[in-house]
């Protein structure tokens, strides 16, 4: 549950210049939030290889393409973005710190698998990656090893990672 003084939530992609809202939801004054995801992403502006991680990455079937939501956008009742929302071990875990874990939606037009090892490097570490992904959304978890180095699987059993809130030019608060 959130404590914020917002009037909306965003999930959206971005493409290019632009993005694509896909849901948008009102928090509640008690802090709770329901977000749906739409089950169809349109548009193969918005829709990517997994090789945006890095080349080295093998995916299966070749024609897989995703969609990545990392995070959720937070606007106040002037629609001016005031921060964002995410799902994760601790407030730090938008930053990547050792021992963290964050989660991604994802979603795959088609059933697929993502793997890659030590030699695939992303924003300056190593990534090791296992990715079972089904039609639709898919729950990936991001897990910090050291500060070099990074895991990403998916899991569906999120449930006891929690949410967080960035402010923009506010203090981080946790939720």
């Amino acid at each position: 549950n959130l404590k914020v003084n917002s009037t909306k939530m965003i999930a959206a992609l971005k493409a290019g210049n632009g993005y694509m809202p896909l849901a948008e939801t009102t928090i509640l004054s008690d802090g709770y939030f329901k977000l749906l995801l739409p089950d169809v992403v349109l548009g193969y502006s918005y829709l990517t290889s997994p090789k945006i991680i890095c080349e080295e990455i093998d995916v299966s079937p070749a024609s897989l393409k995703v969609a990545i939501v990392d995070s959720f956008w937070l606007f106040d009742s002037n629609e001016t973005l005031i921060g964002h929302v995410f799902q994760g071990t601790t407030r730090l875990s938008i930053n990547g710190p050792l021992g963290e874990r964050i989660v991604a939606r994802w979603y795959a037009n088609q059933n697929g698998q993502v793997t890659c090892s030590k030699n695939c490097s992303a924003r300056g570490r190593a990534v090791c990656c296992e990715l079972y992904l089904k039609k639709g959304w898919n729950n990936v978890v991001r897990h910090f090893h050291s500060e070099s180095e990074e895991f990403m699987h998916t899991n569906q059993n999120i449930n006891s990672l929690n949410w967080f809130i960035t402010m923009s030019e506010i203090s981080n608060e946790v939720l």
